[in-house]
């Protein structure tokens, strides 16, 4: 445990790039005391709203909330949505690398939450492939700052902004400057190949790898050798919700079981945008690939316990760390 505590103090000298699509996630909170005359649905009563970086800036947010320093590369539209999204980002001191599009409006979520539940979602979105000016502004971007990132995240959520050329050039240009890139895939995985580690959830794992099996480890062991091999991967991490996660590498595999903390899972959204964050700040801290996993564990086992996109902090982590047996934690 002293080896992780010594990856933690690492933390804050560590920089990150993270590509990806960018999103406001916007929680309206109310009450609901009547039905509406106009139709038969219920008049929420608004009382507050609360703006969150969504998307690729979740992931951005769980960096950065474990003290080490974000460059943001995203689309936005030409809009106020993109006016809450840059304030969030100042706000988090996170390197706003965002460009803007006025062909699109900023991803924005908008949950309807009544006594702690979701009645109702509203999207604003159009999921088309960024123009490729967009694209090679963004290229010359990284270009300028990629000496100062010691990672790259690539946190696809399939909107428009990683097209297949911007992908393949941060992934070749990172390789050429001995760089490893953690992608959070939305895509068959051949679009991420020569990825460092991928790290899709099970249903994912299963579309994209275009595989039919199980949720035991030994028989989904021999399809995560077959996309290591055929794309070029040194890692594959499977999030199995409850059932911990799985690290394939070529010739082995290493399962964890989810962390708890003696609490209920109140909600997994966001979950996944953790693990790849503090897979990749533990990869760029110095940790191995399996102790990275562990710590990502942990950190998952933080955000499920709260609502909505979360993020677990220096003292969170710290505490479940402590509070866990190794031995109960792994199985080999």
């Amino acid at each position: 445990m002293n080896q992780l505590a010594t990856v933690l103090e690492h933390f804050s000298n560590v920089t990150i790039g993270v590509f990806g699509d960018i999103m406001l996630d916007d929680f309206t909170y109310g009450s609901v005391n009547r039905i509406s005359p106009e139709a038969p649905v219920p008049v929420v009563e608004a009382e507050f709203t609360e703006y969150k970086l969504g998307g690729c800036g979740n992931v951005a947010s769980n960096i950065t909330a474990l003290g080490a320093d974000v460059y943001l590369f995203s689309v936005v539209g030409d809009d106020a949505a993109s006016g809450i999204v840059s304030s969030l980002l100042a706000k988090q001191k996170i390197h706003d690398m965002t460009i803007k599009d006025p062909e699109r409006p900023t991803i924005r979520k908008n949950r309807i939450i009544v006594q702690k539940q979701q009645i109702a979602r509203i999207d604003w979105e159009k999921k088309h492939s960024i123009p490729s000016f967009i694209e090679a502004a963004s290229m010359r971007q990284m270009y300028e700052v990629l000496d100062r990132l010691d990672i790259i995240v690539i946190s696809d959520y399939a909107k428009g902004f990683l097209t297949d050329g911007l992908c393949r050039t941060v992934i070749d240009t990172a390789a050429q400057r001995g760089k490893m890139v953690i992608v959070d895939p939305k895509a068959p995985f051949s679009k991420y190949k020569g990825a460092s580690v991928i790290t899709p959830n099970f249903k994912e794992f299963l579309e994209y790898g275009k595989i039919k099996s199980d949720r035991a480890p030994k028989n989904m062991f021999p399809y995560a050798r077959g996309i290591i091999q055929d794309n070029n991967i040194g890692y594959v991490l499977v999030t199995m919700g409850e059932d911990g996660m799985l690290l394939f590498e070529n010739d082995k595999y290493t399962a964890v079981k989810a962390v708890k903390n003696g609490l209920d899972i109140i909600d997994v959204t966001g979950a996944g945008d953790t693990v790849v964050s503090v897979y990749a700040l533990g990869l760029a801290a110095g940790a191995s690939y399996y102790d990275a996993l562990r710590l990502a564990n942990y950190a998952a086992g933080v955000v499920v316990a709260k609502f909505g996109t979360a993020t677990c902090s220096m003292e969170e982590l710290s505490t479940v760390m402590k509070s866990h047996d190794l031995r109960e934690e792994v199985i080999m």
